[in-house]
């Protein structure tokens, strides 16, 4: 019994050695990313560059694929060898893979095909790397037209690369972008309607006609003096006269004076 045991416990300490075995000649057997990208050491990103300008390959979020002038979270890439050499290059910010459709397009996608996302990897005598699809034969570049691939073909601009390390901390990559609250626009375009040009005015309410300031009573007319006379068309004074002309008063006077004589 004593040796079936021992046995058993050399078979399975075999097959466990084996299978480790096999798993460490093939760590990157899998064109899916673990979550063991974390080092920043591992993380490239794809330089090309004319007499002009400049470019980082990126793969942004939408799976639209372009370049930047300087190393952007959306260029970091993993290139990964699927096979003799043959790589896998895939996005860390976006979680998509570099594809190719059959007219030389690139994109980004979340859904590896190995006929569309794998790409022959050469390095060139100037040390540049090219990349071109096996299925479609079509050579990887950030400009228009798209062009075959041809051994000892005139390379087109933006086609050769230089893998280039990470120098963005990996804290970007981690990191929530921030989202900036505002007030929406659509809602609140001009609440005072300044680019009208007209002034804020408050919205009280118009009053109505029974609003409007009457006198409730009539008042009593003021108090006649004593010395005046007592108009017997207008008793109460309401009707005001203008006062005669003191000329023409001295000339009344007068007049009256010279009757007497």
């Amino acid at each position: 019994m004593s040796s079936i045991r021992q046995g058993n416990r050399f078979a399975l300490l075999t097959f466990f050695l084996t299978s480790l075995r096999v798993n460490v000649a093939f760590p990157n057997s899998s064109p899916i990313i673990n979550s063991g990208w974390g080092s920043p050491d591992r993380l490239m990103h794809l330089y090309t560059a004319t007499e002009w300008n400049s470019f980082h390959l990126q793969i942004n979020h939408d799976g639209h694929i372009d370049g930047s002038p300087h190393q952007t979270i959306y260029s970091a890439l993993m290139i990964r060898s699927e096979s003799a050499g043959k790589v896998v290059i895939t996005g860390v910010k976006s979680g998509r893979f570099l594809c190719m459709d059959r007219f030389g397009n690139v994109f980004g996608s979340h859904y590896f095909s190995y006929d569309d996302c794998v790409f022959k990897h050469e390095t060139l005598e100037n040390r540049h790397d090219v990349y071109h699809s096996p299925k479609h034969n079509y050579l990887l570049s950030l400009k228009k037209p798209k062009h075959f691939f041809r051994p000892g073909m005139d390379l087109p601009p933006y086609s050769q690369f230089l893998s280039m390390e990470n120098q963005i901390p990996i804290t970007r990559f981690i990191t929530p972008e921030p989202v900036r609250h505002t007030r929406s626009a659509d809602l609140y375009p001009d609440p005072l309607n300044v680019s009208r040009g007209k002034k804020p005015t408050l919205n009280y309410p118009t009053p109505k006609d029974a609003q409007d300031v009457k006198p409730s009573d009539p008042q009593e007319p003021l108090r006649p003096n004593k010395n005046e006379k007592e108009d017997p068309e207008d008793p109460r004074g309401i009707i005001i006269t203008r006062k005669e002309n003191p000329r023409e008063y001295f000339y009344k006077i007068a007049s009256q004076l010279s009757g007497f004589n």
